[in-house]
């Protein structure tokens, strides 16, 4: 940006910080700089994305995988040529160990499966006898099959897909499907990455070539109309929200057409791309046949997103953010269309143009930051409701990346400790958003208005002349929840069409630099996420500290409450009963028989 000497150092500075935050902030119009400078723009956001960068850790764990997990590489490239596994027998070494008979009173042989009955967290409720609840053989193994179809064993996860209680046979085959499902996913996104950057491309492109009422507009800002049709395209699906025209896509009012396609491409590039991400690959396992490898691994994937990908979510996770954009979009739409009846530039347009115009700027004001209008003219309570919007934007994804990670609660002390147990029993427990909510707002309020406070240190004397009505304290404010947002939404400035930011100092630039930097780590974990991680001893460690700290917990609360706090639906705590952390050799914890049956015992 700089060796061009066209802008200075720190507007040049400000633009690789915008750039690589995804801000969309610019303190110098696009159009007024030199190709390869917005070659530079164009392809900073395309590597510094989410989707680029969690796609990037994908290949990391996979090549992990390769060097460290040989035998599972090798045993992954045989089950590709032979077939799934699914054909397997349902009895296995390990779950015919793990079984034991004893006779019942009318000389029947129930069966207790110390692994499946205990870990899946079926509980049993006293019933005014001693009598205890048995199943016959083989029932739970054909429902354990249906669940976890992939493997050649009965496997109950726990929350968020936690696996406990394997031996070490048992963990190297889930590593193996857990590999081949990488490979999978791995080629999934490279082609969604492409395929969407190429559609952005064959839909404007063409489009803007045959437009006799638009190509003009950017033959008059000095750029070639194939250029703005590839520019504009990534800028959308990669939610910069810069384009090489000076007013951002104000002079596409009336055109329909390219604001729909980059409504679609804002949204999958981002707030929806883990909703659009899960529905490929649930398409996907639909149209290929079942019990073959690619389907195990499809599988494997919707059934146990979060250890393979930290932006796919399981379905109750998906179906909630997908319901939460929606809602927020609609609520955006209704507050632009109604408090701005009056709007001499909104009456204007035709009822259809309203409507595409409205959706295009509500999905542009939580991500993208394009503008199809002038932000200082429409009402002041649709800027507050975009205040409010750009500081949410990162919600949605960021609490159901948290709320799904296998280490999150221990993180952030949603389960009380065994001390707490009888204040458990009465009171109930805090909500896992609402503690995600309060601990947001603590990390990032103090941030804003010391930000807030500098700013109007350094742009005092201006903010206090009355000569300046542009320049005021809630533009300022305005601009500084937008780069923490990385959204790029600006009022402006009377005198240019640059964001508001053009006209600071150079100490309130670096304040923005700094907002823009914090604003785009927010949405990360609290705790170590599970995705990133490959299948070691100290993971499984971790899992083992998490499991004991639950069967402390559940050793205090005991009875008919304990049994229900067992692995079971997701959400719930994991548990295992008590003593279910054995012995073991090399990290292998088994279940005892002992244990089994005096669970069940106390359990009935």
């Amino acid at each position: 940006m700089y060796p061009a000497k066209n802008v200075s150092y720190i507007d040049a500075l400000f633009f690789g910080c915008a750039a690589a935050t995804q801000s969309g902030l610019n303190t110098v119009d696009v159009n007024d700089m030199r190709t390869y400078q917005q070659v530079v723009i164009y392809c900073v956001p395309m590597m510094t994305s989410p989707i680029f960068i969690h796609t990037a850790v994908v290949f990391v764990r996979i090549y992990w995988f390769e060097k460290r997990f040989q035998h599972l590489v090798q045993s992954a490239r045989v089950i590709r040529r032979t077939g799934s596994i699914s054909g397997r027998s349902s009895l296995d070494v390990e779950q015919q160990s793990s079984k034991r008979r004893i006779s019942g009173s009318n000389g029947s042989s129930p069966v207790i499966d110390a692994y499946n009955d205990i870990a899946a967290g079926t509980s049993r409720r006293s019933s005014g006898d001693n009598s205890s609840n048995t199943q016959p053989e083989g029932t739970s193994d054909v429902e354990n099959r249906d669940e976890t179809p992939y493997l050649s064993w009965n496997a109950t996860p726990g929350r968020n897909s936690t696996f406990i209680g394997l031996t070490e046979a048992q963990r190297d085959e889930l590593g193996g499907i857990e590999y081949r499902s990488l490979k999978t996913l791995a080629v999934i996104l490279i082609t969604y990455y492409l395929f969407f950057h190429v559609f952005g491309i064959i839909c404007l492109v063409p489009w803007i070539m045959r437009s006799t009422k638009y190509g003009p507009v950017i033959q008059q800002a000095g750029q070639g109309r194939p250029w703005w049709g590839v520019f504009t395209a990534g800028s959308a699906f990669n939610d910069f929200g810069l384009t090489i025209t000076p007013d951002s896509m104000e002079s596409f009012q009336q055109a329909a057409f390219p604001l729909l396609v980059m409504s679609f491409l804002i949204i999958i590039g981002n707030t929806a791309f883990p909703c659009m991400l899960r529905f490929i690959i649930w398409t996907i396992s639909i149209v290929v046949r079942r019990d073959t490898p690619l389907w195990d691994e499809l599988r494997f994937l919707l059934d146990h997103p979060r250890r393979c990908f930290t932006l796919l979510f399981p379905q109750k996770a998906t179906w909630w953010l997908f319901a939460t954009v929606i809602a927020l979009n609609v609520v955006n739409m209704v507050v632009l269309l109604v408090l701005n009846l009056d709007n001499p530039d909104i009456k204007a347009m035709s009822p259809g143009t309203r409507f595409v115009d409205s959706l295009f700027q509500a999905c542009s004001t939580r991500t993208a930051g394009f503008s199809i209008t002038d932000l200082s003219n429409i009402h002041p309570g649709t800027l507050v409701c975009y205040l409010v919007l750009m500081y949410i934007s990162v919600f949605p994804i960021a609490i159901s990346v948290r709320r799904t990670n296998v280490y999150e609660e221990r993180s952030v002390g949603v389960y009380s400790s065994a001390d707490d147990h009888e204040q458990e029993r009465n009171t109930k427990q805090p909500s896992f958003v609402g503690i995600h909510l309060r601990r947001q707002l603590g990390s990032d309020l103090w941030y804003i208005f010391l930000g807030l406070f500098v700013i109007a240190i350094v742009e005092g004397g201006r903010l206090s002349i009355s000569k300046l009505p542009s320049f005021n304290i809630f533009a300022v404010f305005f601009e500084i929840v937008s780069a923490y947002g990385t959204i790029g939404l600006s009022l402006g400035y009377s005198t240019g069409n640059t964001s508001f930011v053009g006209h600071f100092q150079t100490i309130s630039k670096l304040v923005i630099i700094a907002m823009q930097i914090r604003g785009r780590h927010r949405g990360l974990p609290y705790a170590l996420d599970r995705s990133v991680l490959l299948p070691s001893e100290s993971i499984h460690k971790s899992e083992l500290a998490q499991a004991e700290e639950n069967i402390t917990l559940n050793q205090c609360v005991g009875g008919d409450q304990g049994a229900h706090r067992f692995l079971g639906a997701a959400g719930e705590r994991p548990q295992l009963p008590q003593g279910a952390v054995g012995e073991g050799v090399r990290g292998e914890h088994r279940l005892g028989i002992g244990t089994a049956m005096s669970t069940l015992a106390g359990a009935s």
